[in-house]
């Protein structure tokens, strides 16, 4: 049986409604994080204290994007502890530091095989007005929705 690997990119157009401050060089960890924090507040239940305790470990969709485990019983991988997380953020190379509002930051989100039913989760999270605390700014999400199915390079 041949195994089947799928890419699904979808580009993010973020508009600050007040003045955004960003780093000239890695923007991508500076927006992962914001992510990560909303995200996890959005999808956990409130006695979830670790991902890796969690009673809806196996279901939970935080798991399964951002600590993804390798399942019991696997022999193919059962050495490995971690297993890379199904998305990539790639960010604007530009070194721009400020968005005003009006100017547009704009990434490409990346999903791995199934986590892209998880999109909806993503687009949930980067409209949360609560992620301003994050952001520094709250944003609207411009999101295209058509994914582009990639064999190839990005």
């Amino acid at each position: 049986m041949e195994a089947s690997f799928s890419l699904y990119k979808f580009r993010f157009h973020l508009e600050p409604k007040a003045p955004l401050r960003m780093p000239a060089y890695n923007k991508g960890k500076a927006i992962r994080g914001g992510f990560g924090s909303t995200f996890r507040r959005i999808v956990c239940h409130a006695n979830c204290r670790e991902p890796e305790s969690c009673e809806l470990r196996n279901v939970c969709p935080y798991t399964a994007v951002f600590q993804p485990f390798v399942p019991e019983g696997s022999e193919k991988i059962s050495k490995n502890r971690d297993i890379p997380r199904p998305f990539v953020i790639k960010p604007p190379l530009e070194t721009k530091e400020t968005y005003m509002p009006g100017e547009r930051l704009s990434f490409d989100v990346v999903l791995v095989g199934k986590i892209k039913d998880y999109l909806p989760y993503f687009i949930v999270t980067f409209k949360e007005d609560r992620a301003q605390l994050y952001f520094i700014a709250v944003f609207r999400v411009y999101a295209g929705m058509n994914p582009e199915r990639k064999n190839s390079q990005f």
